[in-house]
C-alpha cells in the first residue's frame, strides 16, 4: 500500500481506511460472480433484484427503462435553507435529497469523489460534461444514496457508466449506467421542467455537493446552499471570468459567500414547483476564488436541453 498527499490544504494531518478486495476468488457452480467479488445463486440472476449491490447480476438483462411515474419528492424532508455557514452551505439532513449522486474514481477508496449529478430515472442521470468527458468509463462508479463522503452509507448502492451522451460543445452530458435503479427513501428522481422553461429572477433554489467548503465546515457529509437564481440576462450584469450564454443561468449575491465551489461540478441546482422539486440547473464553472463578491456561480439551464434529453433516452 503506497499513500501519496496531495495539495489540500483545507485539512491537518491524514486518516487512512482501506479495505481488501479479493479479485480472484470464485465463485462455486451455480453461483454468478459480482463485479465487486460477492457471489449470487444463479436462478436470482435478472430477477430486477439487485442482489449484487451493484447492479452486475441485473445488467445485460433487457430491463426496459421507464419513465417515473412520480418525481422530485423527498421522503427524507429537508431543512432549507443556509444555517450559519457560508460557501459550503450547511449539513444536508442524511438522505433528504435522493436524486443527489456521487462520481468517483473505482482506483481510490472509500471516496475518490470529483463531481456530482441527479437521478432523472432508473437508468439515467444528468450532470456536467467536463466531469465525464476526459474520463474512461472502467474508472468510474456512481454512487446512490449516500450521504458521508469518506464512508458507505447502509442504503448506498453503486452502479457503473456504460454510455455517456453530450450536447456539441455544451457544458451537459447524460449518464446510462449499468442496471435500473430501484427507487427507497433515499433514491428517487428529480422532475425535468418543461422544454424553455423559465424561473423568475431571485427565486431562491438549492444546490448540492460534497465540493469545498473553504474553512466553512468539512465537506465530510452532503451539504447544501439556498442561493438566489438568475436568468441569462440578469446573469450578463456580473463579472465573470467566461462569458454568458444564453443557456446559462446564475446564482449568487453581491456580496458573495453562499456558492457552491470545487468538487460540486455537475450538481444540481433544484427548486420547488407545484409541491415538487424540479432541476433548473447543473453546476458548470464559477469564480476562481469561492464565494468571491460580484462573481456567480454559472450554471447550465437544464430547461434549454428538454428536447435532447427526452430523445436522448428514448432512443438509447
Amino acid at each position: 500500500m503506497y499513500f501519496f498527499s496531495d495539495e489540500i490544504y483545507e485539512y491537518k494531518g491524514f486518516s487512512i481506511e482501506y479495505k481488501v478486495v479479493y479479485n480472484d476468488v470464485k465463485c462455486p457452480e451455480g453461483e454468478f460472480q459480482c463485479r465487486t467479488g460477492q457471489c449470487v445463486e444463479e436462478h436470482r440472476v435478472c430477477d430486477t433484484l439487485d442482489d449484487c449491490g451493484d447492479g452486475t447480476d441485473e445488467q445485460q438483462c433487457n430491463h426496459l427503462t421507464e419513465e417515473p411515474e412520480i418525481c422530485g419528492l423527498t421522503p427524507v424532508i429537508p431543512e432549507l435553507g443556509n444555517g450559519d455557514r457560508i460557501v459550503g452551505g450547511r449539513d444536508a439532513v442524511a438522505g433528504s435529497w435522493p436524486w443527489q449522486v456521487s462520481f468517483q474514481y473505482i482506483y481510490t477508496y472509500p471516496s475518490g469523489h470529483f463531481c456530482g449529478g441527479a437521478v432523472v430515472n432508473r437508468n439515467w442521470i444528468l450532470t456536467a460534461a467536463h466531469c465525464v468527458k476526459d474520463k474512461y468509463k472502467e474508472e468510474v462508479r456512481i454512487h446512490f444514496g449516500n450521504h458521508h463522503r469518506w464512508m458507505a452509507d447502509p442504503q448506498e448502492v453503486l452502479r457503473y457508466p456504460t454510455d455517456w451522451y453530450f450536447y456539441k460543445w455544451e457544458d451537459i452530458a447524460l449518464v446510462r449506467f449499468n442496471a435500473p435503479l430501484s427507487f427507497n427513501d433515499v433514491i428517487q428522481p428529480v422532475c425535468l421542467p418543461e422544454l424553455e422553461e423559465r424561473v423568475e429572477d431571485g427565486t431562491m433554489g438549492h444546490v448540492t455537493g460534497w465540493g469545498n467548503t473553504i474553512g466553512t465546515g468539512h465537506s465530510t457529509v452532503l451539504k447544501q446552499a439556498m442561493v438566489p437564481i438568475f436568468n441569462f440576462e440578469a446573469c450578463s450584469n456580473y463579472n465573470t471570468p467566461f462569458s454568458i450564454s444564453p443557456t446559462n443561468i446564475c446564482s449568487g449575491t453581491d456580496n458573495g459567500g453562499i456558492n457552491p465551489c470545487f468538487g460540486d461540478s455537475g450538481g444540481p441546482l433544484v427548486a420547488q414547483k407545484d409541491n415538487k422539486w424540479t432541476v433548473y440547473g447543473l453546476v458548470s464553472w464559477g469564480p476562481l476564488v469561492c464565494g468571491i463578491k460580484q462573481e456567480p456561480t454559472v450554471y447550465m439551464r437544464v430547461s434549454a436541453f428538454r428536447q435532447w434529453i427526452d430523445k436522448t433516452i428514448s432512443s438509447n
